[in-house]
């Protein structure tokens, strides 16, 4: 009965029809132009890191660039003296990364590290970062590439960042 009164109602008040679907095709494209507008305005919001984070980052990589170059000096250079690394279940101090860069004095070994930074934080003068570290070998004319997941604390001394905690994961490729 409610529906006979709604439907009489309607042809005597020249309301007007309910609209068609949107065809697929138009919701189809309207989908991808969606997809595409939030793409590029969450490119756009992505800011360049500050210079301070900058500062954080290139300790990181300083500390690596002693590690491809087999220089223990030049590791230390960005890092406090009471140094802490976690590596895949193994803890390094000062003392144990000096004594594996001596014993890797090699001729034929090379290391190149590429950096994917996550995040960087700082609270004062403090600051913490994640990161992936890609590192390609050469040793005895052999290649190898590792992977790994990395974090570290960062102490800010005489105005400059300093590596005091480090901790990494090796990524394992996946078995199949």
């Amino acid at each position: 009965m409610a529906r006979q009164m709604v439907a009489q109602a309607e042809k005597n008040t020249n309301c007007p029809k309910k609209p068609n679907k949107m065809p697929i095709r138009m919701k189809t494209m309207l989908l991808i132009a969606s997809l595409i507008l939030a793409n590029l305005l969450n490119g756009a919001a992505q800011t360049k890191p500050t210079k301070e984070a900058e500062q954080v980052q290139r300790a990181i990589t300083g500390v690596f660039d002693g590690f491809a170059g087999l220089d223990f000096g030049k590791v230390m250079r960005h890092c406090t003296p009471d140094l802490i690394i976690l590596e895949d279940g193994v803890v390094w101090n000062a003392d144990s990364v000096s004594a594996a860069l001596n014993r890797r004095k090699d001729p034929g070994f090379k290391r190149v590290n590429a950096f994917d930074f996550l995040q960087t934080e700082i609270q004062g003068d403090v600051a913490w970062t994640s990161y992936y570290n890609t590192a390609d070998f050469e040793i005895d004319g052999r290649s190898r590439k590792v992977k790994w997941l990395e974090s570290a604390v960062l102490v800010k001394q005489r105005n400059e960042w300093k590596v005091k905690l480090l901790h990494s994961t090796v990524i394992r490729p996946k078995q199949k």
